[in-house]
């Protein structure tokens, strides 16, 4: 039997380090809504870091999202459960990735 509280607190801390980085990348966003430079090559590189700062806030915010669903998974006490095969989720893989929601013997057959 898994220990709910013990996953329940590994994904609070996650989630309170990612919503940090979430914060910290929307500080970013808003220092970078100012005006392009006149430099092509400036411009260039602010461009490319908007697109990044992007790509890190959309990854963050779908992590989030697997965590949230994880602990709604923890109150409804249906954590550790695979969604592909209902058989049990290894604590090791849990441990690895705490809001995964399906075993590896699943996940290798998605890859």
């Amino acid at each position: 039997m898994l220990d709910y509280a013990k996953f329940s607190k590994i994904l609070l801390n996650e989630k309170d380090k990612i919503s940090y980085r979430i914060d910290q990348l929307n500080e970013d966003k808003i220092r970078k809504d100012e005006p392009l430079d006149q430099n092509l090559e400036e411009q260039s590189l602010s461009l490319e870091n908007i697109e990044v700062v992007d790509s890190l806030d959309e990854i963050g915010r779908n992590k989030l999202r697997q965590i949230n669903e994880a602990l709604k998974l923890i109150e409804s006490g249906k954590y550790g459960i695979c969604a592909s095969c209902d058989q049990d989720i290894s604590e090791s893989r849990l441990m690895a990735i705490p809001y995964a929601q399906i075993c590896v013997s699943c996940a290798d057959m998605l890859n």
